[in-house]
């Protein structure tokens, strides 16, 4: 048994699969990452990373037969993790089932991986553009509004400006008619 092994385990009426985390070597134990439970009846209960430590008697093997496709989903997931050695090891094994040239079938991964980072970076950057639009489109309406309020306000300031023209015009000619009135009376 190697550590990243899937494995799968019966005891007290369960049935437990996951995968080999950790080997100790020289004796006949292991850690195994627990992902599935199926009890008795039947029923499938998912665990995320429980824990447990067993004997390698207890283990059996299981043998996974993945499609090419499969293999680019998990070289991605190798990439993602940054798991230099999972990544090799998913190349080879791919490169094999393929049956091209192991040069050639790692760059076409590597290349594959990258370009699905990029769609995913992309993808981000067009929610992060839209949201940008909408917050700036947003800005610009309310900017609008108090534009429209300061010219209504420049408006009824012009106008009242106006009158007090109006009027200060017509108390000057009252004040200019009652000079000229007392100089000729005078």
């Amino acid at each position: 048994m190697r550590e990243g092994d899937w494995i799968c385990v019966r005891f007290d009426f369960h049935t437990y699969f996951g995968y080999a985390n950790k080997v100790y070597d020289g004796q006949d134990a292991f850690q195994m990452c627990i992902l599935k439970r199926v009890d008795k009846k039947g029923s499938q209960h998912f665990h995320l990373g429980k824990y447990k430590m067993l004997y390698q008697s207890q283990a059996e093997l299981i043998e996974i037969e993945h499609l090419a496709d499969d293999y680019s989903t998990l070289i991605d997931l190798a990439l993602m993790t940054r798991d230099r050695e999972w990544f090799d090891e998913l190349v080879e094994r791919a490169s094999l089932k393929t049956e091209e040239p192991l040069d050639n079938q790692k760059h076409y991964w590597i290349l594959q991986g990258i370009q699905k980072i990029n769609k995913m970076i992309a993808a981000g950057f067009a929610v992060l553009g839209q949201a940008l639009r909408n917050a700036f489109s947003f800005i610009k309406g309310k900017f609008l509004e108090v534009l429209n309020e300061i010219k209504l306000y420049k408006d009824k300031c012009a106008a009242l400006i106006k009158q007090l023209s109006e009027s200060y015009k017509g108390w000057w000619i009252k004040v200019d008619t009652r000079e000229q009135n007392q100089v000729l009376a005078g």
